[in-house]
Formats: structure tokens, C-alpha cells, sequence
């Protein structure tokens, strides 16, 4: 008994210590919202529907449209006839063999091609009651981004990862080690020291990145040099706005764990309406308001200047609230 009250009286210590931790609520927190978010979307409670094309040619399929809310199926004689008609739908879904299909998308936004996909695959499984494994083919139509639907997005969460948690986490413990404090006696302004950390932070990104791109670029037959080189100046600029959030961040907070429970829920409130912006008004409204979203449809090679121009002006913002931060942790110290 004397054991197990022991115990017990651990194990109270610990959740009290969880419950009061901020860091630990925000990991078990954040997940547990994700899983809402992607709950809700899958649930359709969005009422999202997309119009696809159904091409009827040796195709064993027979769909009714009633059972499904999220997508309305425009039957079709061929291909050729589904193809003349994509201003009006979001794409294509053809019968190849017994195991294989194709879905061609009308240049979709990387959230909608991950649920359209999910959607489908559901409803191919369900209509035709299938036990064996099946292949579902995705191909864009005059789509004008390099990068599959994937890749995009974990450029995007990456990026923005390294840039506002792990910065911010970094500059905090230089805060807490007292690293800053033998700066202020050195030969170094606080711009200097500012862009240093920034463009350190940057660079990480940016190799990350390069890996990234390394590792699918013998996948994507897509991916070319020239458009790389395109999307080169906005995944630049993505890094540097996230790192100057980080840097922000970092120097505003009072510890690491301070550091990165705020990280952690800026980085979900920046990040998740991008994401998600298709999925409703709302959301895109809220993303708008969000450098994250311009980052990734600039990604998408979808107007490039216009997104480089409002990630610009979010860097214009940001950088005196940057150097205000800096110059208070300089004078408080």
C-alpha cells in the first residue's frame, strides 16, 4: 500500500506538472485541433462539391450522384468531350484497367487535390466494391506549378517551421545563456546582429528546401531548372518572413519554453489558414491576412510578383516591430 500511495502521489505531481506546463498543453493541443480541422473538412461539413467529369467509355462505374455530397459526377462519351468542357468542371476521372484510374485535376489548389483525392478513392472502393489494391492516377491540367501537390505543401510547413519555431526557440536560449550580453560589449551594431541571425536562419530554410527539392526532383518529371529558378526568389522570401517572425518571437518571449508555446500557436495560426483556404471563405479570408498564404501560391507559380509583393509588404511591417524588440531586450539587459 505504502507503494502505490507513492506512486499515485508521483503520478499527481506529474499531471499537475503537465497541466501547467505550457509547452506540454500546446503539443497535446495543437494536434488535437489539427484533427478537428481535417475532421471537419473530410466530414464535408464545409459543403465544398466539386463537378467531375466521368467519361462512360468502357467504364464499369455507375455512380449516383445522390449518395455523394462532395462531388457532382458529369457524365461524359470520351475524353475529348470531357476535355472541352473543363471550364466548367474541376476535373476528369477515367477508367483505365481493372486496377488502375486516372484523375486529371483543372490546376486545383494542393489542400483541394489532397481531399478530392481522398474523396475519390472512397467512392471507387465503395461503388465498386473493391478487395484488391487499385491504383489512382493524378495529373494536372495546365497546371503551371512545378511541384506536385505534395511537395508544395512541405515546403511550406518546413519553411515556416524552421523559420518561426526553431529561430525563435534559438534566439531564447541565447537569451537564457546570457549569449546576448557579450554582444552588447562587442564592436557589432544591432542591425548586424539582427541580420546575421536572420539570414542564418534564412539559409537553413533555404538548404532545407534544396533538399527537399533534391530528393523529388528525380520523381516529378515536372520539375525543370527554369521553373526552380522561378520559384526560387519566393521560397527566399518565404524564409525570410518566417525567420523575422521567429526572431520576433525569441526576443519578445522571457524563456525557451515561453519561446516556443508562443511559436507553436503563431505557427498554427499563420500556417493552417493558408493551408486551408480553399476550403471556405472564411478561411481564406483569415489566410489572406497571413504571409503563409501568399508563400504557397506563389509556390504554385500562380502570379508570382503579386505574391512577392504582399510577402514585401509583411517584411516592411515586421522589421521595425524586429528592431523595436531587440532594442528593448537591449536596455532592459
Amino acid at each position: 500500500m505504502a507503494n502505490l500511495r507513492i506512486i499515485i502521489s508521483l503520478i499527481k505531481k506529474d499531471l499537475l506538472y503537465f497541466f501547467r506546463n505550457k509547452t506540454i498543453l500546446i503539443v497535446v493541443i495543437l494536434p488535437v485541433l489539427a484533427s478537428i480541422f481535417f475532421l471537419l473538412i473530410e466530414t464535408g461539413i464545409f459543403q465544398i462539391q466539386y463537378d467531375i467529369g466521368l467519361i462512360t467509355e468502357n467504364n464499369p462505374i455507375e455512380i449516383d450522384n445522390s449518395n455523394y455530397q462532395e462531388i457532382n459526377f458529369i457524365e461524359f462519351q470520351d475524353e475529348e468531350t470531357a476535355r472541352d468542357n473543363l471550364n466548367r468542371i474541376d476535373g476528369i476521372l477515367k477508367f483505365q484497367s481493372d486496377n488502375r484510374f486516372n484523375l486529371y485535376l483543372n490546376n486545383l489548389d494542393p489542400t483541394e487535390i489532397l481531399i478530392l483525392e481522398q474523396y475519390i478513392n472512397e467512392i471507387i472502393i465503395s461503388t465498386m466494391d473493391y478487395t484488391m489494391p487499385f491504383e489512382l492516377n493524378i495529373e494536372l491540367i495546365d497546371s503551371q506549378s512545378p511541384f506536385n501537390d505534395l511537395i508544395s505543401l512541405w515546403l511550406a510547413v518546413t519553411v515556416a517551421m524552421i523559420g518561426i519555431v526553431v529561430i525563435s526557440g534559438d534566439l531564447a536560449e541565447e537569451k537564457d545563456n546570457k549569449t546576448l550580453e557579450g554582444i552588447y560589449i562587442a564592436p557589432i551594431s544591432n542591425i548586424l546582429f539582427l541580420s546575421s541571425k536572420i539570414i542564418s536562419g534564412t539559409i537553413l530554410a533555404i538548404i532545407t528546401a534544396i533538399i527537399i527539392l533534391i530528393a523529388n526532383i528525380f520523381l516529378e518529371s515536372s520539375l525543370t531548372i527554369y521553373s526552380l529558378l522561378l520559384t526560387a526568389p519566393v521560397i527566399i522570401a518565404g524564409a525570410l518572413i518566417f525567420n523575422i517572425i521567429g526572431s520576433i518571437i525569441g526576443l519578445r518571449s522571457k524563456s525557451q519554453s515561453a519561446a516556443r508555446s508562443m511559436a507553436t500557436i503563431i505557427y498554427f495560426l499563420i500556417v493552417f489558414p493558408g493551408l486551408l483556404a480553399t476550403i471556405s471563405p472564411t478561411f481564406e479570408l483569415i489566410g489572406r491576412l497571413t504571409p503563409a498564404y501568399y508563400f504557397i501560391n506563389g509556390l504554385q507559380l500562380d502570379n508570382i510578383i503579386y505574391n512577392l509583393f504582399f510577402i514585401s509588404i509583411f517584411i516592411v511591417i515586421l522589421v521595425p516591430v524586429l528592431i523595436y524588440s531587440y532594442n528593448e531586450v537591449y536596455y532592459n539587459e
